[in-house]
């Protein structure tokens, strides 16, 4: 998703991904399933390999992902993959 936007930055990116979650969920899925997390983060961050900030800007992204499912799945069970 960061590399589609044309714009490679957290800024843009955060609501990108709300909206995304948003989408999906219209759908009711069973499951979600968000693939390239880590080839995503390097990417944001500019990083060849995984470092100390990679780390951290995942744990944020994983973090907004689950708010963003308590906030907006509204009572619907709906597993979640991240790879």
């Amino acid at each position: 998703m960061a590399l589609e936007s044309g714009e490679v930055n957290e800024l843009f990116f955060f609501p990108m991904l709300r909206r995304e979650l948003r989408r999906q969920l219209e759908q009711t899925p069973d499951m979600l399933r968000l693939v390239g997390l880590r080839d995503c983060v390097k990417e944001l961050t500019g990083a060849r390999r995984w470092t100390p900030r990679c780390q951290h800007l995942h744990d944020r992204i994983v973090n907004f992902i689950r708010v963003c499912l308590q906030t907006d799945a509204q009572g619907k069970h709906c597993g979640v993959v991240v790879r």
